[in-house]
């Protein structure tokens, strides 16, 4: 609605990209941030060829080598700046101010003065905490310009904590916060809405207007909601003969006092068809945007229940089609055909997307389906993803794979399950430290932590390594360093292997290197010199100072930096 609002004003040259947080994807690190920048991906690719070299021009300039950290947060910019997409070895983002650099240069390249755009974040309490802290840190910077940010959020008690620390957050940077407070609808604005609706005596439109605010507080989508639903019962009828409204007060009263408006909802998705009611817990698991290509590979059987459900949704306001350069009824037609040659219905189906028209919908669909069956189409969910990716290897997939694999994970039990529960979580999680998402990298490998068991360190060794130093390592980042002590030490204590535990150290000493945790970082590398059998005193004195500062003197006699740099690297292996 408030989007909705700021678009209908005239706004010659402002563009605007929405993303939107969603409650059933906290785990998803920059979900929200990561819609904006890829609708303006997309944008940009509709500009002229000049416009585009010139851009690609002046980002290359701007940032270098570190384009790299720019396709990996954005792997839909590689077809915008004509780069290869480097393969990543999953190293942790060691400093997060250092990427949000690059995403904000990519921004202020994009935006100025004179080529300005609407920037808005919608349900913002639902933010992961590595949004909010690339929000907090755009916010304090004053080298950018041509970006108007909305942050949209619920104003209600649940969220007022969250809402007093956001606030307090934004408003110590150093750019102007605006508040804007929407209030329900007094019953004066109800009054006009039931005048404009209906043509009634006064006495009736008071009281009609009485019972509408007392059931639905003033908020406008309860209010359409429940009084369409007065009118879709017939307490609210229409008679021909006479050319006048007729009111069924006795049902209305009654029906205010025995119902509320989750409830109206859950009664208009029930009387759908049987069919349409699957499409729609299946999207509703899905998310509250999601597209015809994955409702393709989950009814690929029956694509009757999705051409029916489509129609039927939409014509009921419960969901809308995202207007795109793809006409949707001939799609749906196509959906009917068994074999369409020519067409590859996968392809053609990912990019049609529709959105639930209220978050309540979602909600109130999601909250209706048992448990296990929430499982169950999570699961399925994951799995049709996971052959999908296996075709197209879409990094941007992993994340939502495991986030459908985290909520089935109760039903995963088989051996093939788990490996790939196990490898797609492993792959979220080093995705997550490579964006410096720490908060989400920590709970997916707490998460596989807790499935560790004697067998697992005999069966699959590595991934146990490597499951338990990123656990201790995304701990370190967050302060958790009583978590990460412990997991290092019962990590060390399975290892032999000198390389092994060496890696171990190197670990703790990047971490603490990035934190400028110096002292902390030499007494972890005394540690792993004595591993390594190599003695060396905790408190060198003056002589072995000065024997080590005349070796150097030495070992460098006749050697330039120049030649120093050009001699060729030497790996010595110790075990």
């Amino acid at each position: 609605m408030i989007q909705d609002t700021i678009l209908s004003k005239e706004l010659n040259t402002l563009r605007s990209f929405k993303g939107k947080f969603e409650e059933d994807k906290k785990e998803i690190p920059y979900f929200a941030l990561r819609q904006i920048l890829v609708e303006l991906c997309n944008h940009l690719l509709t500009q002229s060829e000049y416009e585009i070299r010139s851009f690609r021009r002046e980002i290359r300039e701007k940032l270098g080598d570190n384009i790299h950290l720019l396709t990996q947060f954005i792997p839909e910019i590689v077809n915008l700046l004509e780069v290869h997409s480097v393969s990543s070895d999953y190293q942790s983002q060691k400093d997060d101010q250092f990427l949000f650099v690059v995403i904000l240069r990519f921004l202020s390249s994009c935006f100025n003065r004179h080529n300005p755009a609407l920037l808005i974040l919608d349900d913002v309490q639902w933010a992961d905490s590595a949004s909010l802290t690339l929000i907090e840190f755009i916010s304090r910077q004053t080298e950018w310009e041509g970006m108007l940010f909305v942050f949209i959020c619920r104003n209600e008690e649940e969220h007022s904590d969250f809402l007093n620390s956001f606030r307090e957050r934004i408003l110590n940077s150093e750019i102007l916060l605006q508040e804007i407070s929407l209030n329900p609808l007094d019953p004066m604005m109800i009054r006009n809405y039931v005048t404009d609706s209906l043509d009634l005596q006064e006495e009736d439109t008071k009281k009609l207007t009485e019972i509408l605010y007392q059931k639905t507080n003033g908020n406008p989508f309860f209010l359409n909601q429940f009084f369409n639903n007065l009118y879709t019962e017939s307490y609210i009828q229409y008679q021909k003969s006479s050319g006048i409204w007729s009111l069924d007060w006795d049902q209305i009263i009654k029906k205010t006092v025995t119902e509320n408006v989750l409830d109206l909802l859950t009664e208009e998705i029930t009387r759908l068809p049987e069919n349409t009611q699957k499409l729609l817990k299946v999207a509703a698991c899905v998310g509250n945007l999601f597209d015809l290509g994955i409702l393709y590979r989950y009814f690929q059987n029956s694509p009757e229940i999705i051409e029916t459900g489509i129609r039927e949704c939409i014509k009921q306001g419960i969901v809308i089609y995202q207007e795109s350069q793809v006409s949707l009824y001939p799609v749906l037609q196509i959906l009917k055909k068994e074999n369409a040659e020519g067409l590859d219905k996968n392809k053609l189906f990912e990019g049609i997307m529709f959105r639930f028209s209220h978050d309540k919908i979602n909600q109130v669909i999601v909250e209706s389906i048992f448990s296990e069956q929430r499982a169950e189409i999570h699961k399925n969910l994951a799995w049709f993803l996971v052959e999908s990716d296996l075709v197209s290897s879409k990094q941007e997939r992993i994340q939502e794979i495991a986030n459908h694999l985290v909520k089935s994970q109760k039903i995963i039990n088989s051996k093939e399950d788990l490996e790939v529960f196990n490898r797609y979580l492993v792959l979220a999680g080093n995705l997550a430290k490579l964006s410096a998402a720490f908060n989400t990298a920590y709970n997916l490998f707490s998460l596989l932590k807790k499935k560790i068991t004697e067998e697992s360190w005999t069966e699959r060794k590595d991934q146990c390594i490597q499951i338990y130093k990123s656990f201790a390592e995304s701990a370190y980042f967050l302060s958790k360093t009583f978590e990460a002590e412990d997991t290092v030490q019962v990590l060390l204590s399975k290892l032999h292997d000198r390389i092994e535990i060496a890696d171990v150290y190197l670990m703790q000493l990047e971490v603490m290197n990035a934190k400028n945790d110096l002292d902390g970082a030499y007494k972890v590398g005394l540690k792993a010199l004595k591993s390594l059998n190599v003695q060396f005193p905790e408190k060198p004195g003056i002589w072995i100072l000065t024997l080590e500062f005349l070796k150097m003197i030495y070992y460098q006699r006749g050697r330039s930096p120049e030649r120093l740099k050009e001699a060729k690297k030497i790996r010595t292996l110790i075990r």
